[in-house]
């Protein structure tokens, strides 16, 4: 991961999905599309708190084993004290690969490959690291936001990102599947999975906001900008709750998975 971005993830990983399971969620449903086998050898390249990493672990059992990198060494503490024996987690660029060719049966990569500066080195170590024939999956966000109860908070965020002046980078779904055709993987496909989550209040929804890569949005807005954003966000959000008795949130993903 960039730079520009490991700060962030670094200052937000004590609260990294702890206000309600959205990437362990999407992480359980990831794992669980690339089927994977007893005593395979994974690799979770920005690997976070463990997503992924530890539904992997569960799949593979004590006779397989993952590989867990993360560029934000408080991600890869934090991941440490919970993992199982099957775990093991190092502190990698995923852009810099130091891992062994063809050493992997299966590289995972959780909502991470849009924000890289450049996918196309991480993609190139990728596939060099894995097995001929091995299977690469990662996911991406979907629609951020479903039309509808939601479409304030996407009014809003059109509203406001004219003021960021140097917006952090993102790479759009399409781009990144001819980048993984280019590094040479071949079948690549897609499928998109949704999850509902309910959250309490308003001041959950905006916990949950700051607690992972959206905080980058408010920390570019000029600092007078960013409690009207948390004002008007959290007066959307109640308006929501009181129009439906409840705070849900629907999230969509991309999973891709292609063969190297």
């Amino acid at each position: 991961m960039t730079s520009r971005w490991t700060p962030l993830f670094d200052a937000v990983a004590p609260s990294y999905d702890d206000v309600v399971p959205f990437f362990a969620t999407f992480g359980e449903l990831l794992v669980r599309h690339c089927d994977l086998r007893p005593g395979q050898r994974v690799l979770d390249v920005a690997a976070g708190r463990g997503a992924l990493a530890l539904p992997a672990a569960r799949a593979v059992g004590t006779s397989g084993e993952v590989v867990a990198i993360d560029a934000a060494p408080t991600m890869v503490e934090l991941l440490r004290a919970v993992a199982p024996d099957n775990v093991t987690a190092y502190v990698m660029d995923a852009e810099r690969l130091t891992l062994a060719d063809a050493s992997f049966d299966v590289v995972l990569c959780g909502f991470a490959l849009h924000l890289f500066t450049h996918p196309d080195r991480a993609l190139a170590g990728i596939r060099r690291v894995l097995r001929p024939g091995g299977t690469f999956a990662f996911s991406t966000v979907g629609a951020p936001y479903v039309p509808g109860p939601w479409d304030f908070y996407g009014e809003l965020l059109g509203e406001f990102s004219a003021l960021i002046a140097e917006p952090y980078p993102a790479h759009q779904h399409d781009e990144l599947a001819d980048l993984c055709r280019q590094a040479g993987f071949t079948g690549v496909t897609s499928v998109v999975d949704e999850v509902r989550l309910e959250l309490r209040d308003a001041e959950a929804f905006w916990a949950w906001h700051q607690s992972h890569g959206a905080a980058s949005f408010v920390e570019g807005l000029p600092p007078a900008a960013r409690e009207e954003f948390r004002r008007r966000l959290l007066a959307g959000v109640e308006e929501l709750r009181r129009g439906q008795g409840r705070i849900v949130l629907d999230r969509s993903a991309l999973f891709y998975r292609m063969t190297a």
